[in-house]
């Protein structure tokens, strides 16, 4: 699959704000602004993978949580009141996918 030269992306589409990614035990980075993707080859085992992706919500995220739950059970305690309207969207918002490129071939 991968002779003459071709290459494999995991494109991990569209997401906010912060993705951390580890593909069977190795770090593959931080990413904070698109494209958010990496390539993979060599990385990808044609058995089993193991592919750990963790993304940083936003603080206004929390606020936004702490203010539905009883005071006793907030995580954050901030002094002033802060409007936030929200949640504000976070997350993977698209499918992962591995992607088969040739060399020659732009994106």
């Amino acid at each position: 699959m991968l002779a003459d030269g071709r290459r494999l992306e995991l494109d991990l589409g569209q997401l906010r704000n912060v993705a951390d990614v580890t593909l069977n035990g190795k770090q593959l980075g931080i990413l904070w602004k698109p494209p958010y993707a990496y390539d993979v080859t060599g990385l990808v085992r044609s058995a089993k993978n193991k592919l750990k992706i963790e993304i940083v919500n936003l603080w206004a995220n929390r606020l936004v949580g702490d203010a539905k739950l009883a005071r006793e059970k907030r995580v954050t305690r901030i002094t002033q009141k802060v409007p936030i309207g929200g949640p504000i969207e976070s997350g993977i918002l698209c499918p992962v996918q591995l992607r088969l490129h040739t060399r020659n071939e732009t994106k």
